[in-house]
């Protein structure tokens, strides 16, 4: 079983007004540089509330959450899943 490549993962961080949420957006690539469309991201908070965002064509992801520490894994078909386990998500500014 193949794994994700997990250099491109988590792109950034993008900030909203709202300084209790941030939206988290990154980009999933194979071992040989191509785009992994369908993938799916889940992101665990400390209250156990679930959110879930699916790659693009592109193999972007886009989702909003809130502060704190998440656990992050990434499932694609044909791939080993990664685990991030508290993983720190805040408004940088």
């Amino acid at each position: 079983m193949k794994v994700l490549w997990n250099f491109a993962l988590i792109l950034g961080l993008a900030v909203f007004a709202n300084a209790q949420k941030t939206t988290l957006s990154g980009t999933i690539y194979d071992f040989n540089g191509a785009v992994i469309a369908g993938a799916k991201i889940q992101a665990k908070d400390i209250d156990n509330k679930v959110y879930v965002a699916y790659t693009n064509d592109e193999g972007i992801y886009k989702f909003e959450l809130t502060e704190g520490f998440h656990s992050i894994e990434f499932f694609a078909h044909g791939f080993k899943s990664i685990r991030l386990k508290k993983y720190w998500i805040a408004n940088k500014y």
